[in-house]
């Protein structure tokens, strides 16, 4: 028999958390309570196809969730005894939270059973398991269920509550770095948790002084996840032979172990890698190995590993088959609510980046409350040169005049009719400190006008000739050329600050 297990509600969860521990605490129940509901099933011989199993169920893993919220296996019992296991790891995990929460176990265990919600589809035979089971699954998971509210979840996420809970104890983990801490790794400054984030920020403000940078007091949330999955259990065939199941769950399995100690080095403190899913809060800029690098080094290298475990699969197939990584990024100031910033995290992934594939949507948020987003893909020559003129600013490398992009803007009908851009930037930044401090920083935004222009031409002709051959045309036929400079040097003068 072929059985799939889903275990939810995990965004809503979530969105219960306030702090980088709670959100932490609320993401690793779910990946603890899946672990060990497999740890179970495989010690009753269940034959694991996702996640890839090898009897490594480890307590002590760092506090790292990385079981997903799916698992496929082979197993000849009944389903109801894949329930039996189910409701015998919710209740331990039931157990554990009213001990943190001091509150009668009973109850509380069976309040988790309730809240939990575990949806299990079986099968006697498929020839295509992962894409049977998560299609099935999928349509389960719609049919919520009412339940009576009790604070018993809540309680349990107080970051006190979680500390001293045996969870901690089992995994391992080391503890909990609050926003300024991860913020701010770059200063080389650590001074340990603070109630109050802004009694942090003085601190660190006052021993830095002119040293202290603006980009410190922003946290990223990246969201990642992975793009044409399906298609490649559907596609890959080795030898003749179909054996996605094995060889996915082992390049996954792969990414995962592989990504911890990329994330461990840049700094981030990860919540979850499940799979394809990558969920941790990260510096914006960092030290690794003395050299400077930004968030988008790290997602270079994530990408680079991800593309490398599936280089099996993606050498055999067309472009537009392949398995690549997008990523979702929400960056916000220290004082903006966590659990508003990971769903800005969440929907920069799913509602933008994965729109396109094998792309990076940033969604950021001023003071002011005005959010914004930039969206590109990672082969498209513009995410090069802003993530080097990102680098170079906020590493005082370069600069570019604070309010550029608002005279840009100003001056968008203009730019929008121009075919040369050298002297129009000669014409209208043409100071002495343009042509000194800002020279290297304006000659990066000039080539960023330049291949949005060569991409919205393209864009238009495209259109034109849809709107010949009769198709209906919904998109804008006018050029914008300014649409990715804006918010590019937006995200980079807000995380620059004014000096």
């Amino acid at each position: 028999m072929i059985y799939g297990v889903t275990v939810g509600p995990i965004v809503e969860t979530l969105s219960r958390g306030k702090k980088t521990a709670e959100i932490w605490a609320a993401s690793y129940i779910f990946s603890y309570l899946m672990k060990n509901i497999a740890k179970s099933l495989y010690e009753k011989k269940a034959k694991f196809i996702i996640p890839y199993v090898e009897g490594n169920f480890e307590e002590k893993d760092g506090g790292i969730g990385m079981y997903h919220d799916r698992l496929v296996f082979e197993w000849d019992m009944s389903i109801d005894e894949v329930e039996k296991i189910i409701e015998k790891e919710k209740e331990n995990l039931g157990g554990l939270i009213a001990k943190a929460i001091k509150e009668d176990e009973q109850k509380v265990k069976e309040y988790i059973k309730k809240y939990i919600k575990t949806y299990i589809a079986a099968k006697e035979k498929s020839d295509s398991p992962i894409i049977e089971m998560y299609e099935i699954l999928d349509n389960l998971e719609y049919n919520e269920e009412v339940y009576d509210y009790e604070d018993y979840i809540d309680r349990f996420l107080i970051r006190e509550n979680i500390i001293n809970s045996s969870l901690v104890k089992k995994t391992g983990k080391k503890g909990f770095h609050s926003i300024p801490e991860i913020a701010s790794a770059a200063s080389g400054k650590n001074y340990g948790y603070m109630e109050d984030d802004s009694d942090y920020y003085k601190k660190l403000n006052n021993e830095l002084g002119e040293d202290f940078k603006q980009v410190y007091k922003y946290i990223a949330i990246v969201h990642a996840d992975g793009d044409n999955l399906g298609k490649v259990v559907k596609n890959l065939k080795l030898d003749g032979e179909k054996k996605y199941e094995n060889e996915v769950s082992k390049a996954l399995f792969n990414f995962g172990e592989k990504s911890k100690e990329v994330l461990d080095k840049y700094g981030c403190d990860t919540i979850f890698i499940g799979g394809d899913d990558l969920l941790f809060f990260s510096p914006v800029i960092m030290k690794v190995n003395d050299k400077n690098k930004t968030i988008f080094d790290l997602l270079d290298g994530l990408k680079d590993i991800y593309e490398k475990e599936f280089e099996f699969y993606n050498k055999n197939v067309s472009k537009d088959n392949k398995t690549t990584l997008s990523f979702g990024i929400s960056i916000n100031y220290y004082k903006f609510p966590l659990n508003e910033a990971l769903n800005l995290s969440r929907n920069a992934l799913f509602g933008k980046a994965k729109e396109i594939k094998n792309a990076v949507n940033i969604t950021m948020r001023k003071h002011s409350g005005q959010t914004f987003d930039l969206r590109v893909r990672f082969d498209d020559e513009r995410y090069k040169v802003f993530k080097n003129l990102l680098k170079d600013v906020l590493f005082d490398k370069s600069d570019i005049p604070f309010s550029v992009h608002y005279k840009l803007n100003e001056l968008k009908e203009l730019i929008n009719l121009i075919d040369s851009y050298d002297a129009f930037f000669e014409n209208y930044f043409n100071e002495d400190i343009h042509k000194e401090k800002f020279k290297k920083g304006l000659e990066e935004i000039k080539k960023l006008i330049e291949l949005t222009d060569m991409k919205e031409k393209k864009r238009i002709e495209k259109l034109h000739k849809e709107k010949k051959d009769g198709k209906k045309v919904s998109e804008e036929l006018r050029s914008d050329k300014l649409k990715f400079v804006f918010p590019a040097v937006s995200v980079i003068k807000l995380l620059k600050g004014r000096k």
